[in-house]
């Protein structure tokens, strides 16, 4: 799989947790800062859904990176 089409299924899978933020709304962000950005959208969250949230936001910038 290119790193085009990783990028792709990264944003995919982030939006599939967090659909009414785009996750480069918080690409830029430090993690703390994402989770504020989504709890401000969101309200209460849960927080497994946050990690995954986060790993696939760690994979994407590795990803944007090469």
């Amino acid at each position: 799989m290119m790193a085009e089409e990783k990028i792709e299924a990264l944003v995919e899978a982030a939006h599939s947790i967090f659909g009414e933020t785009s996750i480069y709304e918080v690409i830029d962000l430090e993690d703390r800062e994402a989770i504020g950005v989504l709890v401000d959208h969101y309200g209460p969250i849960d927080m497994k859904k946050v990690d995954r949230y986060l790993g696939f936001l760690h994979l994407l910038r590795y990803y944007e990176t090469i």
